[in-house]
Parts: structure tokens; sequence; C-alpha cells
């Protein structure tokens, strides 16, 4: 989705996907020519969530303003998800707009910059002539120059096909920033964007690698399971989407698990100190992945147990 030269749009929604992409990982189609990992189904046990339905909520604690939580999904505004008039005459009584991260062209910048190999480095070397290939294959398919797919490292290249294949709109969390900032509303990041690139950059390479063979040999039910996970999101099922993204297993669940937990719950206890402040400064309008919302980690329960009163709204 990225390319050398950083087309306009395309960085943005590429760093919107980096906080969801790995949660897609499974499928069943096999790839010819690669030892492809296989995928066992597992039958997930009853995910214990407080709040298993809803999208908009509504937190407060006495003496101080409704703020609110929304969960996104990392899609387009208006096309298979869209932000709802609900959300939006939430955050038309907001002071405060928080979001994941909040792109400038010097971090847009930066985060191409660590998704290419530079000086040298190159896919084929890191993870062998044939799943660079088929994987360069398939990133055209997302908008990635066929140029330049040989220069991506294997987290960025798993990454950009763990997400479906976009036309470069903004995601909602960006259209809502634009509307917040047309509002006059002051905007903040959870998240500095090197924060959310370290978790993937920090990993092996050999893990790295690992990860795109399982994306690259499953792409078709990554697909398919990409379109499960939006019905769910329209549905406003927390929970489904919950246990969706940990449906199957694959030879390789210690570095997947590990990726998951960095990605959500690890990732939780920081927005939550970060979160907390604005709060308790002003009426506020917190947009975040959905995933971060459910479950005894999830960022509802962890306010609640923090003396916020949680109600769902839409």
């Amino acid at each position: 989705m990225m390319m050398n030269d950083l087309p306009d749009r395309r960085p943005i929604r590429n760093a919107a996907a980096l906080v969801t992409a790995v949660l897609l990982l499974a499928g069943m189609a096999s790839a010819a020519a690669l030892q492809c990992p296989a995928l066992t189904k597992i039958e997930s046990p009853r995910i214990e969530a407080r709040f298993e339905r809803g999208l908009l909520f509504r937190v407060s604690r006495a003496g101080r303003g409704d703020s609110y939580l929304f969960g996104t999904m990392h899609l387009p505004d208006g096309g298979d998800v869209s932000v709802p008039d609900a959300a939006r005459r939430a955050l038309a009584g907001s002071r405060h707009f928080a979001m994941e991260v909040v792109l400038d062209e010097m971090s847009i910048v930066e985060m191409a910059g660590r998704m290419y190999y530079r000086n040298g480095g190159n896919l084929h070397d890191a993870v062998g002539n044939e799943l660079a290939s088929r994987a360069g294959d398939l990133l055209v398919n997302h908008g990635v120059p066929a140029v330049s797919t040989g220069y991506m490292k294997p987290w960025a290249a798993f990454v950009t096909l763990s997400s479906p294949p976009s036309d470069g709109s903004l995601p909602m969390d960006y259209s809502l920033m634009t509307e917040a900032q047309q509002l006059g509303i002051e905007v903040h990041g959870l998240e500095t964007p090197s924060e959310q690139l370290d978790i993937f950059a920090s990993m092996p390479e050999g893990d790295q690698a690992k990860l795109l063979l399982s994306t690259v040999c499953h792409y078709s039910l990554l697909q398919q399971q990409s379109q499960e996970l939006i019905r769910l999101y329209r549905d406003r099922d927390l929970r489904g989407l919950l246990t969706v993204s940990t449906r199957y297993e694959s030879p390789y669940k210690d570095i997947e698990d590990a990726l998951f937990d960095a990605l959500i719950w690890q990732r939780n206890e920081k927005m939550l100190a970060r979160l907390e402040p604005l709060l308790e400064s002003g009426p506020s309008f917190v947009a975040v992945g959905a995933l971060h919302l459910p479950g005894r980690r999830g960022l509802l329960e962890m306010l609640e147990r923090r003396g916020y009163a949680i109600e769902v709204v839409y």
C-alpha cells in the first residue's frame, strides 16, 4: 500500500491497518511450491466480556462531563462501514478528540522509511525468492507498485496483505479526526507512530517471515475472514469480533499470540493511562479499534474498574 514516492493517502491507510492487521492472519488456500503451515480451527472457549455488543459507549463519573468511547474499524468511512450519526453527535459536543495515532507529514515519511529496506536489503534475501515473489504478486493488488514490492520488509508485507484492498480513501478514524478539526476540537494521539511500528519492527526477521508465509499461503481465507469481521462490526458484535479474530491456530501460535498480546492487551494499558487525563479534563471523544473495547483487559472494563460508569449508546 505504500511506495517510495509516498502517494497522497496510502500511508495513512497503511498506518491504520497496522493496529488490527495481524488479527486476520488465517486462511485455507495453499500456494504451490511453498511449505505452507497447516491451520487448525479451534473451538473458542466462551470469551468473558461484560460488554458484548455496541460500538459507542458513554463514559461518565460524578463531577465530570460525559465522554464517549467509540470502536472503529480501520476501513474507509462510507464504504463497507460508516460512522453512525450518534457518534457524530457525540463528537460535536466534545472538547477533546483522541485516536490511536495522529499522523503528520514527518511521521508519514518516518513510517515509509521503516517499512522498506534501505542500503541494499530486500525481501527476496529475507524470506527467499518463492515467498517474496508470491507476496509481490499479491501486494500489487493492494496498491503497492511492482517495483517496490521487493523492498518491503516482511512485517510490512504481511500487515499490508492482512487488510482488505482499499481505494485509498481515508479510514473512518481519520474521517472523524478531520471532522473534529473542522469543529475546532482539540486532537490528541494516544500513541506515537514509532510506538506502533516498534511492535512489528522489533520482531526477529525469522518470525516476520513465518507470519508472511502464513499470510500468503492462506490469503483467500484471510480475505473471507475480513468480510466476516466487517459483518460482525456492522452488527456491533464485540464478542464475535474477538472470537473470530482468534479462530485459527498455526504452528506459529506462540508468535501470533505474542503479537496479539502486544497489539491489543499491552496497548490497552498504555492507551488507558493516556486517555484518562483527557476524560478528567472535560468531555472527550475517543476513537480506537473496536477490538480494544471488549474483555477483562479491554478498555471498557478497565475504565469501569477505575470508577467510571459505562453505558452503551449505539
